[in-house]
């Protein structure tokens, strides 16, 4: 088959746990929040009160593995590799809550079902760490990632921090026993 889009059809990327000694894929993962955050920037929002700074410079820092954390990164199996994707889980009130945080797909990978695939790679991820709960925040204008959370099982919760952001839509999902998170 020939590669179209950078090599960028279905099935052609790969997700893979960031740790620490990988310097490489913590520099790609740097790379895509700040992708994230300038995206969101141009829409007049910054994380600058979730010290976003402290959090790119610390990487992996709270999202550790040795911490209950997670970083995960989609790639392209082409003989480039490049970066397509992230998201990112930390303990919230461990040991029994976690976090995801910083899901983001880049734009020429976002026909490919990456996100829901991101999604179900990092609950699966909270399950195998043995949290019950995962939460999340999102924004009002983000209709089709709530639209995604919610088929995995995401519903409303009340605000679980202060956030100057208006309308932040906060969403928690129960880990149950024998669930499984493919194709959803």
């Amino acid at each position: 088959m020939e590669d179209h889009n950078q090599g960028l059809v279905p099935s052609r990327f790969t997700i893979n746990i960031v740790t620490s000694q990988e310097r490489r894929d913590v520099a790609a993962i740097k790379d895509l929040f700040n992708d994230y955050a300038t995206w969101l920037g141009s829409l007049g929002i910054d994380l600058a009160f979730q010290s976003y700074a402290v959090e790119l410079s610390s990487l992996p820092g709270k999202y550790a593995e040795e911490n209950g954390g997670c970083l995960l990164l989609a790639r392209s199996t082409n003989t480039e590799r490049v970066p397509l994707g992230c998201v990112a889980l930390r303990p919230f009130e461990a040991p029994e809550v976690a976090e995801m945080k910083r899901l983001w797909v880049a734009p020429q990978a976002r026909s490919l079902s990456l996100g829901r695939e991101l999604v179900s790679a990092i609950l699966s991820k909270a399950k195998e760490l043995k949290y019950k709960e995962v939460r999340l925040d999102t924004l009002p204008f983000m209709g089709k990632a709530q639209s995604m959370y919610r088929k995995f099982g995401f519903t409303e919760c009340a605000p679980y921090y202060d956030t100057p952001i208006p309308e932040t839509v906060f969403l928690s999902c129960r880990m149950l026993e024998n669930e499984e998170f493919e194709n959803k």
